[in-house]
């Protein structure tokens, strides 16, 4: 399904459309800077007004959503670059689903958190009791039995950094399984017309069964995302040794990367996400054109 995928955007991105979609990207990858570009004045009101705008901002990534769609349903004729700031001229409708979204992660995270907390200290309550006890009577403590508290406190060393690891890997797999589970949110709201939580629970319907799928067409861009970070690290150093260290090093770095990511792979990653939605969500929400879909999924295979 990724070959086919990737293979049927290809197709879609005629020169003139590729362009087209690179001008709407570079749009709302101009729009995306503006967090950097306050917390560049390095002050708790320029911080605040950046963590403001980063929630107002959340649905400005839409455009990729808007333009991939078009494209994907040969409309690529009604690309416009206003779709480049459709996170903003329809925040009213956008933003609502976007924060219901994020709300979800937020709490994920701070339950994991939470957890991890909990884990940690029940994991290491043994040493944490030994210190408080050193703590309490080191001076009346002999040598030999201050030698073995240490010795047992260094001997739960193994326990805290496994413990660590376990929450490593954790917030990795919750981040990932996070990412897949919400994927159809912006979608569902722009295809469907389907809002608030309600999305959030449709998305997490929709992805059951194909998260896997996704994780695999993910990855599958995985070289790219290593070519456009090689370049841009390059570009950083090459900047760097004209210009030197400034304040402004975070937002010059944050725009090298929306640029070498527009012009190495992000294209054909918007219009690739957008056709398996499309290949997931038919049969379910348009269950009447499930002919023609597989028609078209059959014309995929063969091709």
């Amino acid at each position: 399904m990724v070959k086919q995928i990737k293979q049927r955007a290809d197709e879609l991105l005629t020169d003139e459309t590729k362009s087209q979609l690179r001008r709407i990207l570079l749009i709302s990858g101009c729009l995306s800077l503006i967090t950097t570009i306050t917390r560049s004045f390095n002050s708790s009101i320029a911080s605040f007004i950046a963590g403001c705008l980063e929630i107002a901002l959340l649905a400005v990534s839409h455009a990729e959503v808007v333009a991939g769609l078009k494209i994907a349903r040969n409309n690529a004729d009604a690309l416009a670059d206003e779709d480049g700031w459709v996170g903003l001229s329809q925040i009213a409708r956008l933003l609502p689903t976007y924060l219901c979204s994020w709300i979800v992660e937020t709490a994920a995270y701070i339950v994991l958190i939470i957890v991890s907390i909990i884990f940690l200290v029940v994991t290491c309550s043994t040493a944490i009791t030994q210190l408080a006890g050193i703590a309490a009577s080191y001076g009346s403590l002999s040598d030999a039995a201050l030698e073995s508290a240490i010795v047992n406190i260094v001997g739960s060393a193994g326990g805290l950094i496994f413990a660590i690891l376990l929450i490593i890997v954790a917030a990795i797999t919750l981040a990932v399984y996070l990412q897949l589970s919400l994927f159809a949110v912006p979608y569902l709201l722009e295809q469907e017309n389907i809002t608030n939580f309600k999305a959030v629970t449709a998305s997490f319907q929709l992805m059951k069964g194909h998260k896997w799928e996704l994780f695999k067409l993910e990855f599958s861009f995985f070289l790219q995302y290593l070519l456009a970070a090689v370049i841009a690290a390059i570009v950083m150093i090459a900047l760097s040794a004209l210009l030197g260290t400034t304040q402004y090093d975070t937002l010059i770095a944050s725009v090298v990367s929306v640029v070498v990511s527009i012009f190495v792979y992000l294209p054909k990653y918007v219009v690739s996400m957008a056709i398996f939605f499309e290949e997931i969500s038919y049969p379910v929400y348009h269950p009447a054109d499930n002919g023609e879909v597989e028609q078209v999924e059959a014309q995929l295979v063969e091709e």
